[in-house]
């Protein structure tokens, strides 16, 4: 009986409830649009590239051209653990492939030359985890983009090291 009598009274205070709100519910203000790109909300296809630098800055690389590509070899160091180094490849596939937008680290947050990879579109990123660390293979479907793919990510690992 106590339990109707509240909900009939907080009924007749707030009106119809369900049409238009209870009076005494905080109110939701509309955000402002974002200014500026690192005020945005990030949406599940957006990958930062100074995630991606965090994550494997300190890491050991070693690369080794291929016929259609790369093979990015990522391992562990004092510096960067295997969690990170997993995550910066998963990340760096996601980053190269995919419906995936990367969005650019600014100067302050400092960038590792990652988007110069994802402009030429390889046309598969395969990355492999193992308990050394991960290995990224980057091919390309065009010929005439082999040695350019292998410029930026050259480029890539020199800006991490």
């Amino acid at each position: 009986m106590e339990l109707r009598r509240r909900v009939v009274a907080a009924a007749a205070t707030c009106g119809l409830v369900a049409a238009v709100g209870c009076a005494h519910e905080p109110s939701v203000v509309a955000r402002q649009p974002s200014t500026f790109q690192s005020e945005m909300p990030r949406t599940p296809d957006e990958v930062s590239e100074a995630e991606i630098c965090r994550s494997l800055d300190g890491a050991r690389f070693g690369l080794q051209d291929t016929t259609d590509g790369v093979l990015l070899t990522i391992g562990p160091t004092d510096r960067t653990d295997l969690f990170s180094v997993h995550h910066g490849a998963r990340q760096l596939e996601r980053a190269l492939t995919g419906p995936s937008y990367l969005i650019k680290a600014t100067p302050e947050e400092g960038d590792c030359d990652l988007a110069d990879v994802a402009r030429q579109r390889p046309g598969s990123v395969i990355v492999e985890q193992t308990s050394e660390g991960a290995r990224v293979r980057i091919r390309s479907t065009d010929p005439a983009r082999v040695d350019a793919i292998r410029r930026d990510v050259r480029d890539f690992i020199d800006e991490l090291d």
